[in-house]
């Protein structure tokens, strides 16, 4: 069986392109509209009732049965990437995840085969291309975004001095280059149990 060498950044500029020339709003085509999108259920690959839960249910396919254009996203996005149709085919009824873990070597990051399968799986629930490729990039910046190193510190209660002339204070977003105005932090005070709540930030 080839393998192909394909980069996370080749797999996911391929996958962009596809999206741009599809446009944003494309959705897989309906069985009626185009029933070579779709994989005849009397030549169902042995994974595909597994893959759907259901024998002889037809599913989305990589490449059409014509056997010459790509169908699904991921699909058109390997065969954007350098992988022929032709080699394609052969895995039809393959799970995302599992196709790229076949094709591609040296292997992507689960991160990214997660990220393919959560794609397709919007896909194929009847939604947008701009829903896939954003579930493709929720999986991977939750794959990469740190755990914290300890327990969140405990908020702190404090309110308002009603009695405070301080003008506001104009406070830096340490996300960015934006600011917004608040109080100024001379003017709150330890909350206690009988007051007001105004407002809580962490200590």
């Amino acid at each position: 069986m080839p393998t192909f060498a394909i980069t996370e950044d080749e797999f996911t500029a391929a996958l962009h392109t596809v999206v741009a020339d599809r446009g944003l709003n494309w959705t897989y085509p309906d069985i009626d509209a185009d029933p070579d999108a779709y994989i005849d259920p009397a030549d169902q690959h042995p994974l595909l009732a597994e893959a759907t839960g259901e024998h002889g249910v037809p599913s989305c396919r990589y490449v059409s049965a014509d056997g010459h254009r790509p169908m699904c996203l991921i699909g058109a996005a390997l065969h954007r990437a350098g992988i022929p149709l032709h080699v394609l085919v052969g895995h039809e009824g393959l799970l995302a995840d599992s196709i790229l873990g076949l094709l591609i070597e040296p292997g992507l990051p689960d991160s990214v085969t997660d990220a393919a399968r959560a794609a397709q799986n919007a896909q194929d629930d009847g939604r947008t291309l701009h829903d896939a490729v954003t579930a493709y990039h929720s999986v991977l910046l939750n794959a990469r975004i740190p755990a914290p190193a300890g327990p969140r510190p405990k908020e702190a209660l404090v309110r308002l001095d009603p009695t405070c002339t301080d003008p506001p204070t104009r406070h830096q977003d340490t996300a960015g280059p934006s600011s917004s105005t608040g109080p100024s932090s001379s003017c709150l005070r330890p909350a206690t149990t009988d007051d007001p709540l105004c407002g809580s930030v962490a200590p």
